[in-house]
């Protein structure tokens, strides 16, 4: 055995690697990862709630063992590596949209997916600023990743937002460089 080997979250099996971030061997993910894409209710065999979930039982509570997984914090965000067309080239671990190129036909087509792709990379730098925060507190959920936290973070979470916008803003209509400083603040300000 591995002398880095921890033991997996939900049947403390031994486990070397971590998974939906958390400890969890390779049985558990695929049973969290086939429950979240199967969108299956399982029922609990006892009706309590509370069965014990380890390696050695066989046939476990897939209900008991779901929920464990949650409430140890596992979430799965769906798909992760995007394949490229072209063989050969190394796969990729982000969002697609940030790489898939805008299409140069219309305006509209062309500003609507910057937009997204300003949604995409706002929601990342949230979480990045949500996860350093010592005042956040994680919610157990299966497919997203959601904080409660206090009004202090509201002044970083909107520094993101107006940032994203202003590249968004700067990257859809390049022209406003163009202005001094102080008419994009105005532009920005009283239009949008």
């Amino acid at each position: 055995m591995l002398s880095d080997t921890t033991v997996c979250r939900i049947c403390s099996s031994p486990n070397n690697s971590t998974h939906f971030g958390i400890d969890a061997c390779r049985a558990c993910t695929a049973f969290f990862k086939r429950a979240v894409l199967s969108g299956h209710r399982y029922q609990c065999k006892t009706g309590l709630r509370q069965c014990s979930i380890t390696r050695d039982d066989k046939f476990t509570c897939r209900r008991c063992r779901y929920d464990k997984c949650v409430s140890a914090g596992m979430v799965y965000e769906g798909l992760v590596r995007v394949r490229r067309k072209t063989p050969g080239e190394a796969q990729v671990r982000h969002s697609p949209s940030i790489f898939v190129p805008c299409p140069s036909g219309s305006l509209i087509a062309r500003i609507s997916c910057k937009f997204r792709r300003s949604v995409t990379k706002r929601e990342e730098n949230e979480l990045a600023v949500l996860r350093l925060c010592k005042n956040a507190r994680r919610l157990p959920h299966p497919i997203q990743e959601i904080y409660v936290c206090t009004s202090d973070l509201l002044p970083r979470a909107m520094h993101v937002t107006i940032q994203e916008a202003w590249a968004f803003l700067h990257s859809v209509f390049p022209s406003l460089k163009e202005l001094d400083i102080q008419e994009q603040m105005d532009l920005y300000r009283f239009y949008l």
